[in-house]
């Protein structure tokens, strides 16, 4: 068992602030819902034999990049999975819905599979989009954060002025 136990204050203290800076990500996340955020470049054609290499929605890159500075990172994700026996989709969905202020580390695991586990296999990255993975967690993370402290403005205020959504 934990020796150092984290109080609900401080917790709050220490996610409010990176998930107001994330809480942006919200009307974006909800968008994609059911669309594309990558695509393989194969050539002009020019070469034959050529292989492809997936293109990435830019911001999807800024989102993880933006992710992977925060304290929702921990490169010991895989004990979080073991811990609590996460072995498919379905199971880190359960495992975000019943996830409270006390098991923030579950949310931050289940996050830093998706966004470390993208720097080397980058459908990841894809995946945490179109199975709702990334949204799930901002949404419960925002849910938890204003049951124990005041609400934070909201995804319209903050959101993103996207131009070029497209990928890169």
């Amino acid at each position: 068992m934990d020796n150092i136990r984290e109080s609900r204050e401080e917790i709050v203290e220490k996610f409010k602030p990176t998930l107001e800076f994330l809480v942006r990500y919200i009307p974006w996340l909800e968008k994609q819902t059911g669309q594309t955020v990558s695509y393989s470049y194969k050539g002009d054609g020019k070469i034959k034999q050529s292989f492809s290499i997936p293109v990435y929605d830019s911001t999807l890159l800024t989102f993880v990049n933006d992710v992977s500075m925060t304290n929702f990172m921990d490169k010991n994700y895989q004990y979080v999975y073991t811990r609590n026996q996460i072995k498919t989709v379905e199971d880190e969905w359960k495992a975000i819905e019943k996830a409270d202020i006390m098991h923030m580390g579950i949310l931050c695991g289940i996050m830093s599979k998706y966004v470390l586990g993208g720097m080397t296999k980058s459908i990841y990255w894809k995946n945490g989009v179109e199975y709702e993975i990334f949204l799930k967690i901002l949404k419960k993370t925002k849910e938890i954060v204003e049951f124990w402290d005041k609400p934070i403005a909201s995804e319209e205020e903050n959101e993103l002025s996207f131009q070029g959504t497209g990928p890169v």
